[in-house]
Parts: C-alpha cells; structure tokens; sequence
C-alpha cells in the first residue's frame, strides 16, 4: 500500500526536520516536479525518504554558480548536460521567484572528476 504525496506533502515534510535548510522553498518545488518526472520516466515510485534525496540533490542558485568560477563548470564528454562543481544539472527554473538572481539548478551527485 502507497501514499501519493502532493507537492504540499512534499513541502511538508521538509519543515521541522534536519533536512528544512537543504533547499529553498522554490528549490522543494522544483525537486519535486523533477521527482515526479523521473518516477514516470522509470516507471517505478520512489520512497519519499528526504535523506537520500539531500544526500543526491543539491540546489544552486545563478549567484552561487557565478561565485564558483568557470573552471567549476563544464559540459560532460559527450555533450549533453551541465557539470557544476561535479553535480549534473536535472533541472532548473529561470523564472523562479527568489531573493536571489532569479534562477535555480537542481542537481544530482555524478561521479565525474572537477
């Protein structure tokens, strides 16, 4: 027996825990658009566990992409994603309304070399 978890849920589950400062409001949102993306693209649920998700996700915003230097960014081998500071951009939102430059990556732990 599962639970569909709405985006609300998904939010939700961040407050109040260790976990509530790993991703900004709008961050949790686009994780979890891209979440839901990625279970139809595998077929398969994922267990809302928000360890593993901060353990593999991280959230970077235009200002931080900026302060990490271009030696920092890249595009892998065969040119098909964005490499900042080793993580793989999954998605991300130009329009996001955010105090900072107004856009957010989020992206996944890989293992490439810098």
């Amino acid at each position: 027996m599962k639970k569909t978890i709405s985006e609300d849920d998904f939010r939700d589950a961040f407050k109040g825990t260790e976990y509530e400062t790993e991703f900004s409001p709008a961050g949790i949102d686009l994780l979890y658009e891209y979440l839901i993306r990625y279970e139809a693209y595998i077929g398969q649920e994922l267990e809302l566990d928000l360890k593993y998700f901060c353990a593999k996700y991280v959230e970077y915003s235009q200002s931080e992409v900026d302060k990490l230097g271009s030696e920092n960014i890249m595009i892998d081998e065969d040119g098909t994603a964005l490499i900042i500071d080793g993580w793989e951009v999954v998605a991300c939102d130009p329009d996001v309304e955010s105090d900072d430059s107004g856009i957010i990556y989020i992206c996944e732990r890989r293992n490439t070399k810098k």
